[in-house]
């Protein structure tokens, strides 16, 4: 297998092919920025920015022994996104003109996300920024790696159920009708399966395209009252973290790692617990693990020691607050925090995997007890009718 290399040489990026079996089976004695397969023949993709790389690169230059500034120079003349050499330009310009890099890059925020401003603030703030890059690529990784678990695991029953709508719109309108015209011609009784799929198969022929023309306007007012109503967002998320079987309990982990994820990187970076907890907030898109953190911040400011302020928001679990109560006490939150990261992790991954070794059988008996229904529906009559005719 043939992979393609992108790696720092000499204070130059550059691009090499090489045979390996495995990417684990590559090394090279060059600081390597990314390992992709190579192939002549490719499917046509969407191209999309990968902003991730953008750090992973100037992360790569950065343990180079380069400075940041030549760093970022390097990257403009190297890179071929021209997205990519906007966001680097804005940097070189806060550099130069003695501004501030998090500040400059805020107009980038909607598509790059919080993080790397947060981390570039960190970095120039704490003077390390090496540190604070490294902790931005390893966060993203990890965030990544996490969200690509979650997706594999919806993935499957969002696909089934599309073609599960396009068989059944494809069985409505050209099989059943047939059968119908034979049912009618015969002016047999029909069979109570037969009846219901024939009625199921008016309402979704007359009524499917009203059915989702109201789903979409219904969708569309839910994500309208979502964007103008903090009081119905907080409400839809604190459903999603809590009342929904099987998926709230992903969401749920999925957030509280990610906050750990963040609050262990911002302790590592020398911050004081309060303003560690501050800058992890920016990061929360749900509105109720927000509100919740903020009620966790409000007490400890208050005078509350933080595992009692912890227990009182009820985000957590028992484990949790045990753990960071034994922290406080002993001084070790920043090592609590690691450790509460990985364990959530594990969590994370875990339900995943039960979720998906649950979700798959189901949808097979699903579309199973749906095509038995279909024959029978379909070949009851029919049996019913040569009955007749012997």
């Amino acid at each position: 297998m043939k992979y393609k290399i992108t790696y720092l040489k000499d204070g130059k990026i550059k691009h090499s092919i090489i045979k390996a079996n495995s990417k684990e089976d590559i090394s090279l004695s060059y600081d390597i920025i990314s390992i992709k397969e190579y192939s002549k023949f490719k499917l046509p993709t969407i191209k999309t920015n990968n902003h991730d790389i953008l750090f992973k690169e100037l992360g790569v230059i950065l343990n180079s022994s380069l400075s940041f500034s030549d760093g970022i120079n390097l990257l403009l003349k190297n890179t071929q996104n021209s997205y990519h050499k906007e966001i680097l330009s804005d940097i070189n310009q806060a550099l130069n003109s003695g501004k501030q890099v998090d500040i400059a890059l805020e107009k980038h925020k909607k598509t790059i996300g919080i993080l790397p401003i947060l981390f570039f603030k960190i970095g120039f703030l704490s003077g390390d920024i090496k540190q604070a890059i490294q902790n931005l690529n390893l966060i993203l990784e990890i965030s990544n790696k996490s969200k690509k678990m979650v997706l594999t695991a919806i993935t499957y029953p969002i696909i089934v159920t599309i073609f599960l709508f396009l068989a059944l719109l494809i069985i409505f309108n050209i099989v059943v009708p047939q059968f119908e015209i034979l049912y009618i011609q015969f002016n047999s009784n029909l069979p109570f399966a037969t009846k219901l799929l024939l009625s199921t198969k008016d309402t979704f022929v007359n009524y499917g395209f009203i059915f989702l023309l109201l789903l979409l306007v219904f969708t569309l007012i839910i994500n309208f009252k979502i964007k103008t109503s903090f009081d119905f967002k907080l409400k839809m998320d604190k459903i999603l973290f809590n009342k929904i079987p099987l998926v709230s309990k992903i969401i749920s982990l999925w957030n509280i790692h990610r906050f750990f994820l963040i609050l262990s990187s911002l302790l590592d970076s020398k911050y004081s617990f309060v303003q560690s907890l501050q800058n992890a907030q920016l990061i929360s898109t749900n509105s109720f693990v927000l509100s919740k953190l903020q009620m966790i911040e409000k007490d400890i400011q208050s005078g509350s020691m933080i595992h009692k302020a912890f227990e009182k928001s009820e985000l957590f679990d028992e484990l949790c607050y045990k753990l960071i109560y034994s922290g406080e006490i002993s001084n070790t939150i920043p090592q609590i925090t690691k450790e509460l990261e990985n364990i959530y992790k594990s969590k994370l991954e875990e339900r995943i995997k039960s979720f998906s070794s649950l979700i798959e059988p189901v949808f097979l008996l699903f579309i199973a007890v749906i095509i038995m229904w279909l024959v029978l529906a379909l070949m009851l009559p029919i049996w019913e009718m040569g009955n007749i005719i012997r």
